[in-house]
């Protein structure tokens, strides 16, 4: 274990009953924020940080970029875009950024990403060590992250269709609500009240009306997180060869069953239904793969308190509706795309 004036240090991570690997979360003097992860499963251990481990730590006290690694670094970066260039879920992503404001900083071309895995057969107290060794050497420089708040799209940017030709064989509606950032609400979920409904293939769903005329083989939403305040709300259908040629009737059908949601109001028994759902999710999810694992918790060691970043973004503690109804608000087609 290393010297204990050097980070705070908790055991306290909120997780599954049927995860048995162990956990530890660190804040170090410089206010770096580390998760260490033990299976005893498995010959592998990780270590989630959220800026980056192993050789780049050094990076940020004695950072060096050698002239003769330049041609090789820009290669890299050159064969990452060529690989996602022909990507629909990339090309996608990159025409929402295009197309928003052209000063703002998601109005950016972005390809690649960054993590890094720690792997060996060491308990958490080596972990802890071999970490704070590495990064207890960088610099406190008191910058507080970023949010950013200005929209991402101006009105007349909004209330539009996109129509895209996709590389491969992809016939996908995808409508587009830009939200305010949710991430104080992530212990209440109200997305996911919304997910449920739309996700939903019962009879009655708008989802079984849809497939029942014959222009979709199903449909789902998700809240997108982008950056700190960049969040949107997708929902996506699958479409037919015919739905191709109804697309604007389901965004009318969409609109329609939204406006029938805000009429009845937010419903208690489908929050708790939509709880008890998401908690057996949790409780009883397959185990990752280590790399994976840790790749998809370094973002939430930032949205969230470190105890819940394990149960965040599964498990809703709290019944809302007035934040249920906001979110219903924002779904107007002067505060939609669609594509």
């Amino acid at each position: 274990m290393s010297d204990p004036d050097s980070v705070l240090r908790t055991n306290i991570v909120r997780k599954s009953m049927k995860d048995l690997r162990k956990y530890r979360a660190l804040k170090l003097k410089n206010d770096l924020k580390v998760l260490l992860i033990s299976d005893p499963d498995t010959d592998n251990s990780a270590v989630s940080l959220a800026v980056a481990v192993g050789k780049f730590s050094r990076f940020f006290f004695e950072p060096l970029f050698p002239e003769s690694l330049v041609e090789k670094e820009i290669n890299a970066i050159n064969f990452e875009h060529e690989k996602n260039k022909d990507e629909d879920i990339c090309r996608i992503l990159q025409l929402k950024r295009s197309l928003s404001v052209p000063n703002h900083p998601f109005n950016t071309f972005v390809t690649g990403n960054l993590s890094k895995e720690l792997s060996d057969s060491e308990d958490l107290n080596t972990l802890e060590y071999m970490v704070v060794s590495l990064f207890e050497h960088i610099k406190k420089t008191n910058i507080n992250l970023p949010t950013w708040t200005d929209p991402i799209y101006e009105k007349e940017q909004l209330a539009t269709k996109t129509i895209v030709v996709p590389v491969k064989d992809i016939k996908r509606l995808i409508v587009n609500f830009i939200l305010k950032d949710l991430q104080p609400f992530y212990n209440t979920m109200p997305f996911s009240y919304l997910n449920a409904l739309f996700g939903d293939k019962g009879p009655t769903s708008i989802s079984a009306v849809i497939i029942k005329n014959g222009w979709s083989t199903g449909m789902l939403a998700e809240n997108i997180v982008e950056a700190r305040g960049i969040e949107y709300y997708e929902i996506k259908v699958e479409l037919t060869e015919i739905g191709i040629f109804h697309v604007d009737d389901i965004v009318k059908l969409i609109f329609q069953y939204v406006n029938m949601l805000k009429q009845n109001g937010p419903a208690i028994w489908l929050h708790e239904e939509n709880k008890i759902i998401k908690g057996l999710e949790f409780y009883y999810k397959d185990k990752e793969s280590p790399l994976p694992y840790v790749y998809s918790i370094t973002p939430r060691m930032i949205r969230y308190k470190i105890r819940d970043v394990l149960i965040a973004e599964y498990l809703i503690e709290e019944w809302k509706p007035e934040l249920i109804t906001e979110f219903l608000t924002c779904c107007t087609p002067n505060n939609m795309r669609y594509e």
